[in-house]
């Protein structure tokens, strides 16, 4: 499946949470469209830096810098092999990408909370006292604390500045500088024909190759 063809499948706009998270994968694929990214030169392969990034790194238990990486790393792969065998046309498949992929720009999850029973919420915002677990004011809502796990262990109460999750393409997160260059960079990588890092194949990487070539 082309980037035009799965541009053109994606829903515009929506009042269905699902459908904004598929609508969220056009802010990758509208750069690669309209010729907006620069093309990206192939990083050589380096097994003392971070393979998403090229942070140098000395861990030997993953590749990565950290999770960011990580995540960012296996959306790029992910989306390259979707792209590439038709897989990403499946709707359910889009909105698991656009969940990622708003989650890397740092908007949360806000899908998954959407999940989450009143009852449920209601009994987090309890538990806490009423008060957010990070600051103490008034819990309006709650959000996760690690995965977007749905189960209560992962969910904790907080206030409305507190509250990571925020509606997908809001602009309080697309308007970061940071966000519109992590955005570009993505985008690069996606539209790419040939993977620009070593991480970025799904065919050819191999993580654990490459962390132990690291090892001295």
């Amino acid at each position: 499946m082309n980037v035009a063809d799965l541009a053109n499948a994606l829903p515009i706009s929506s009042e269905d949470v699902e459908q904004q998270a598929r609508a969220v994968l056009r802010l990758v694929l509208n750069p690669i469209l309209g010729n907006r990214t620069k093309p990206g030169e192939v990083i050589t392969a380096d097994a003392t830096t971070c393979p998403n990034c090229g942070a140098p790194t000395n861990s030997t238990r993953t590749p990565y810098c950290g999770a960011e990486c990580r995540e960012i790393s296996g959306f790029v792969r992910q989306m390259r092999s979707g792209l590439a065998d038709g897989s990403i046309s499946d709707p359910d498949r889009q909105i698991a990408f656009g969940q990622v992929l708003w989650f890397i720009l740092g908007g949360g999850r806000p899908l998954r909370r959407h999940l989450i029973p009143d009852k449920v919420r209601a009994q987090i915002i309890q538990k806490a006292g009423g008060r957010c677990a990070l600051c103490a004011a008034p819990a309006v809502t709650v959000d996760h604390t690690r995965t977007g796990c749905n189960r209560p262990i992962n969910l904790r109460a907080v206030c409305e500045t507190c509250d990571s999750a925020r509606p997908f393409e809001d602009q309080g997160v697309l308007g970061r500088p940071e966000v519109a260059t992590l955005l570009n960079e993505l985008s690069k990588r996606i539209g790419s024909a040939e993977p620009l890092r070593c991480c970025d194949d799904s065919k050819t990487w191999d993580w654990r190759e490459y962390l132990a070539s690291r090892q001295p």
